[in-house]
């Protein structure tokens, strides 16, 4: 299923340290999430390498996990994307 903006939050951050987000959607899959460039605005949103994504998939097989941030970057077309990798 396609990334849904609206459906990336931020629930904490400390002053100098990691923020936490929680990504809730009820199609996407936990591969699709931490396909590279997932969260295509997640630069602009303010996603840092080290943020903490909370995911969760309400959908038919409820499933959840918890991803780190390990790039932020600029596309060719000018999106400010970032990518996940697995925590565990």
């Amino acid at each position: 299923m396609a990334y849904k903006s609206d459906k990336l939050n931020l629930q904490s951050q400390s002053i100098a340290g990691v923020r936490h987000w929680s990504y809730t959607d009820t199609g996407s899959a936990l591969a699709a999430v931490s396909d590279a460039g997932f969260f295509s605005d997640g630069r602009t949103k303010g996603m840092k390498v080290g943020d903490v994504v909370f995911f969760t998939s309400a959908g038919a097989t409820p499933t959840s996990d918890t991803f780190v941030v390990t790039d932020v970057q600029a596309d060719d077309t000018g999106g400010q994307y970032a990518s996940v990798g697995d925590t565990g």
